[in-house]
């Protein structure tokens, strides 16, 4: 198992401490200590059931709805433990957010989708929510494609459209950390181009830790890599490290396609 203890740095955004989480009697994650640094992108690979999801949940407390989950360890966000009792959920929330698999977009139009959650956080003017909108959707590499039809029915756009929309919905919230579950794993080649394109953008003003959709997009986009493997972490580094020289004869085996 890796211990990062010893590389810990002040330019770290999100900070794992000796971190487990149970579903019951069952381990998901065991003893992770892992950094997610400013202004960079965190690739989490592994196969099935190796805990990619659930630390990522763990990351803006929506294992909190897990009924028999049971965290163990210390998670800090600019070195505030975000389960003190002091810390706002939806504020968390809104500093991380989240883009799942499968894209969600809500039943209302493309311009709705956007301002949303916007909305519900304090009232802007109409000028303030055309510049958010255009900003975010440019920020997703989706404006280009949507600007002449933005009261548009969000269920219209395209599957690769949807994943863009809802990575403009997170953005929208200006969150200053993004976390995505296989953003990719529905997508045809040129959307995910494009998903990529994006997030390599957004991580000059974001952190970003990504699930990706195999080890070759995680290869491409990465900054820094993790290896976990049925809950462990077997690996990390950066990408060029944990691709060219893993420490783990288990990395190496994964990556070259020996197993998983």
């Amino acid at each position: 198992m890796v211990t990062n203890k010893a590389i810990m740095s002040e330019t770290a955004k999100l900070t794992l401490e000796d971190v487990s989480f149970y579903y019951g009697d069952e381990s998901a994650l065991r003893h992770i200590d892992l950094q997610i640094l400013n202004h960079e992108i965190l690739a989490v690979f592994g196969p099935a059931m190796s805990g990619k999801s659930t630390l990522l949940r763990i990351l803006n407390r929506l294992t909190d709805l897990a009924t028999e989950g049971r965290l163990e360890g210390q998670v800090f966000l600019d070195g505030k433990n975000i389960h003190d009792p002091d810390v706002s959920v939806t504020q968390l929330r809104t500093r991380v957010g989240i883009v799942f698999a499968v894209p969600v977009p809500l039943p209302l139009s493309i311009w709705e989708n956007v301002t949303y959650g916007p909305l519900l956080g304090r009232r802007r003017g109409k000028d303030q929510l055309e510049e958010l909108v255009e900003r975010s959707l440019r920020s997703a590499a989706l404006w280009d494609e949507v600007k002449d039809r933005l009261q548009d029915p969000a269920t219209a756009l395209s599957g690769g459209q949807q994943q863009r929309l809802c990575l403009a919905r997170v953005l929208a919230l200006e969150p200053e950390v993004i976390l995505l579950d296989e953003p990719c794993s529905g997508l045809d080649p040129i959307s995910t181009m494009k998903v990529e394109a994006a997030l390599l953008t957004l991580k000059q003003k974001h952190s970003i830790v990504i699930v990706p959709h195999n080890v070759q997009q995680a290869s491409r986009i990465g900054n820094k890599a993790a290896f976990l493997l049925m809950g462990e972490l077997v690996e990390y580094g950066s990408v060029e490290d944990v691709f060219t020289r893993p420490r783990d004869s288990r990395t190496d085996d994964y990556i070259t396609g020996r197993f998983g």
